[in-house]
């Protein structure tokens, strides 16, 4: 399993191990060069030291060297060499130590002194400078001493002679130097490394803690565990959006876990009347067969039972529809007014002598674009559950009025006074019924829950409320583009 934490603990381990190396590098690059620079500068001094110690006697030059004052020329641990040369190649003279060896010799180079490095005589790694000069021509003559002196060869102008002096010595000193200086960078960016893990360690243990917190709630939430909720206060700003919508989530979880308790528990209760009516029509069938009035009695209600199971099935049928949403809409055109006094028609409360009546108030020049067969079926329900649910000798009234931004809205009203405005919170709920309210046979409460459905399918705004008289009105927000 991928961790957020080892992600960013070894990109930034690797990160800061590639920077600091690089970083290091480049210091120690730097470091090298100007001890390298301070490293020549020395060997060019003493090489220009030497170069004083020539002499030019008409054609005879002397270097006037005294082993016993410069001893680093003789044999030691410190041995120095040098060579000096004139431009054409013949060689003046030699130190001891280099024996029949020569020095690098760059004639062409007469201008700047020339550096590099070499292997020494004895094996050494050294470095060497190449300065060329003119010997210093005495005032004196007489000082060279005919037996040291170098006589310059036929066909070289004696004046304007060019003197070259190679000047090497071991680097043993500067490699050393430059050795401690790379191993304390090493061990400078190992340790700014492993202080570098260290703080981020310590800042990711802080700094996703709340996400382990986060995490240990999480994983307490469960079935049986709907009520809890993410409690975190101090949420840091990248997760603070993560609690509020877990916790809304789990809100939105257990109502849907508490409907579907209640709805099953409801479809069981209404299913449990119809089953035992068709058992009781079974048992007297069978026992009082032979008395027709009775058995024909038993099957008329028998056969009502079954018309409203079938009419609550047909309604729980259309309502899972809807949740999948699977239903489909079919535009056309429908008179708003004649088919609501068609389907008051069909309502089976209103005309059985509770003395109710309709009022339609509905422009009959209304035409809606909308689905014609759904309109109808959200009708009826409101027609419907009016009827059933309205006192005797009262009266539905059904109107049509103009809304902002074109709309049109259509309501339905009648008296309910048994109901209070926090039952208007439950009206679209499922088998919700206010038994003191809704006392009407063969209501399942499931009729304003399918208008509710089909209203939103249509993209129609269904809303319900309570008047001050306690007159129950749904009004149905039907858009612009749907009038004609």
């Amino acid at each position: 399993m991928k961790s957020i934490r080892n992600y960013i603990r070894l990109r930034v381990f690797w990160g800061s191990l590639a920077v600091l190396s690089a970083g290091c590098l480049i210091v120690g690059l730097a470091i090298r060069h100007l001890d390298v620079l301070e490293f020549d500068a020395a060997m060019e001094i003493k090489a220009r030291t030497l170069a004083t110690l020539v002499l030019q006697e008409d054609r005879a030059i002397e270097v006037d060297f005294a082993g016993e004052f410069i001893p680093e020329f003789e044999t030691g641990k410190k041995t120095e060499y040098f060579q000096f040369r004139l431009l054409e190649g013949s060689v003046i003279e030699r130190s001891d130590m280099l024996g029949d060896r020569d020095l690098p010799f760059f004639p062409a180079a007469t201008k700047a002194p020339v550096f590099g490095n070499l292997r020494l005589p004895d094996g050494r790694r050294g470095r060497f400078v190449q300065i060329v000069f003119p010997p210093r021509v005495t005032e004196h003559p007489g000082l060279v001493h005919k037996s040291d002196r170098f006589q310059i060869p036929d066909g070289v102008d004696p004046v304007g002679v060019r003197v070259v002096l190679a000047f090497a010595r071991s680097r043993q000193g500067l490699d050393a130097l430059l050795g401690d200086i790379y191993l304390s960078l090493a061990v400078a960016c190992i340790m700014l490394v492993g202080l570098i893990a260290l703080l981020v360690h310590i800042a990711l243990r802080k700094g996703l803690k709340p996400l382990a917190d986060l995490n240990a709630q999480i994983s307490r939430l469960g079935p049986e565990t709907l009520e809890k909720r993410i409690h975190m206060p101090d949420a840091p700003a990248e997760i603070a959006a993560l609690p509020v919508s877990i916790n809304s989530f789990m809100e939105e979880l257990q109502a849907v876990a508490v409907r579907e308790r209640r709805f099953t528990s409801d479809v069981a209760h209404e299913l449990r009347t119809p089953v035992a009516e068709f058992r009781a029509a079974c048992e007297v069938g069978a026992k009082w067969s032979d008395d027709p009035a009775l058995v024909k009695h038993r099957f008329e209600n028998l056969q009502e039972s079954a018309v409203s199971m079938e009419r609550m099935l047909d309604g729980l049928l259309d309502l899972s529809r809807a949740d999948r949403g699977a239903i489909r809409i079919q535009q056309g055109e429908a008179g708003v007014a004649s088919l609501v006094d068609s389907c008051w028609g069909r309502v089976g409360c209103g005309g059985d002598g509770s003395g109710i009546r309709l009022e339609n108030k509905i422009d009959r020049a209304l035409n809606l674009n909308t689905d014609p067969v759904k309109l109808e079926q959200i009708v009826f329900n409101l027609l419907n559950n009016a009827a059933c649910y309205s006192p005797a000798h009262s009266t539905v009234v059904c109107e049509g009025f103009h809304a902002p931004h074109g709309a049109w809205e259509l309501s339905f009203s009648n008296p309910a006074s048994a109901l209070d405005s926090a039952d208007l919170a439950h009206v679209f709920e499922r088998f919700w019924r206010k038994d003191a309210s809704r006392t009407g046979g063969g209501h399942s409460g499931l009729g304003l829950p399918i208008v509710k459905s089909l209203a939103n399918a249509m993209g129609v705004q269904v809303v319900a409320d309570l008047s001050v008289a306690r007159v129950f009105t749904i009004r149905l927000r039907f858009p612009a583009e749907d009038v004609r």
